[in-house]
């Protein structure tokens, strides 16, 4: 199974500044977000806010797709399971949106044609890379091959952001990421199966 986000496609928090949005993190994750001391780990300014309301909302995201990758891995041993969060930002655009990684998927760049974005050399490896890591995928279950960064199963909590520089990230956790992880636990009843 290989599945995952777009940076950026999360629906971000609304707060613009940084006392607004350590107040709405604080009251989205309540005891967790003094317990594992978000306003130190982040140190929120009202400069940075603006990119905060996104990409903690999309590691939010991500942190729902790498449980279940946990899940899966403790209660079915037989099927391997893929992470991803694809971070490249398409050329004009401010973020990633839903389904922005399917031109590079599946090498769909067609330069010079209209509506298209003006597509650069990093589109261009940033296709190369996703499609072999989607066609190694196809035929044999697993995206990883010689010349690619090593994409880990999301078993430990592993998973890979894809762009092209490709890289994989797991354990240890950020204390953002440790706040996401219990709070999705707790959330969803789990603690039986992964505590």
């Amino acid at each position: 199974m290989m599945f995952g986000n777009v940076f950026g496609e999360a629906t971000p928090f609304k707060a613009t500044t940084a006392k607004d949005l350590s107040a709405e993190l604080k009251t989205k994750y309540g005891e967790l977000f003094d317990k594992y001391k978000i306003n130190e780990a982040l140190q929120l300014t009202d400069a940075n806010t603006a990119y905060y309301r996104y990409a903690l909302a999309s590691d939010d995201s991500l942190m729902n797709s790498r449980i279940y990758a946990e899940v899966n891995a403790k209660l079915n041993k037989t099927c391997k399971t893929f992470v991803y969060t694809f971070g490249h930002v398409t050329p004009g655009a401010d973020w990633g949106w839903h389904s922005s990684e399917l031109w590079y998927t599946f090498v769909s760049l067609r330069k010079g044609t209209d509506y298209q974005p003006k597509w650069t050399y990093f589109d261009d490896l940033t296709a190369e890379v996703l499609s072999s890591y989607w066609s190694n995928y196809a035929k044999k279950g697993d995206p990883n091959d010689y010349g690619l960064s090593r994409w880990p199963q999301g078993g430990n909590l592993g998973y890979m952001f894809l762009d092209g520089m490709s890289y994989s990230k797991g354990e240890p956790l950020s204390p953002w990421e440790k706040l996401l992880r219990e709070f999705y636990i707790q959330k969803n009843g789990l603690e039986k199966i992964l505590q």
